[in-house]
């Protein structure tokens, strides 16, 4: 009976081991598509209107192709944070931060990927020949969207980086690259919500940009560590 509970014990974490190594993998193939596919959106306020529509409607397969795969790839993190959790399923007293950082990482993903879903049909009503006024306005909804989705991005990455330091599952300063990681994710969310969208200077775009890379490394390393633990 002990063989056979062991047997299926070590079954079970592999299964773990494998769903956050492939979340990981997928939340930074979510990225490589935005970089090698190039979508024209969400672009957000501050750019010329005759700009904003032309970009869009220049490149309305990209946007449609960006928002499949996208969407497709994004169940990424929620894969990771469920296999995370369920490594961690002898850890009891740490499982309600796992399970809020499973719903924070889900809303996330929602998010975001109904930004780049909402960019995809501005960018098909552009290449329509619809209104400007209509391309522009679910460019900013799609703008807002996306910015927000950094939001519980963060609370999951720091309850997921507080429930392993305290459970001792990585070395501490991995743990701790997660919760500082996942503090830029919500810091640059409050940038974006003091400047309202209109950040001349970059800055909310550059500290979103360094948590999700930070981020996307914490993720790969902890699948690694798990999978080798398997």
């Amino acid at each position: 009976m002990d063989v056979s509970h062991g047997a299926v014990f070590r079954a079970e974490t592999r299964i773990a081991a494998g769903m956050t190594l492939a979340g990981a993998i997928g939340y930074l193939l979510a990225w490589a598509v935005i970089l090698v596919v190039s979508p024209p959106g969400p672009r957000g306020p501050g750019e010329p209107t005759s700009q904003l529509v032309s970009a869009y409607a220049d490149h309305s397969g990209a946007a449609t192709l960006a928002a499949m795969f996208i969407a497709v790839f994004l169940v990424g993190p929620i894969a990771f944070m469920a296999g995370l959790r369920s490594s961690m399923r002898e850890r009891t007293a740490d499982l309600p931060l796992l399970e809020v950082g499973l719903a924070a990482i889900a809303i996330s993903v929602a998010l975001d990927s109904a930004a780049y879903s909402i960019a995809a049909a501005a960018a098909g009503l552009a290449a329509d020949g619809a209104e400007d006024s209509i391309v522009v306005a679910l460019d900013t909804a799609g703008h807002w969207l996306y910015g927000s989705a950094f939001g519980p991005l963060g609370a999951a990455v720091i309850a997921a980086g507080v429930a392993t330091l305290r459970a001792r599952v990585f070395p501490p300063m991995f743990c701790w690259l997660a919760i500082v990681a996942g503090g830029a994710s919500l810091w640059g969310v409050v940038l974006l919500g003091v400047t309202e969208g209109e950040d001349e200077s970059g800055l909310a775009d550059v500290v979103t940009t360094t948590a999700a890379l930070g981020i996307g490394a914490w993720m790969i390393i902890a699948g690694g560590i798990l999978w080798r633990r398997r």
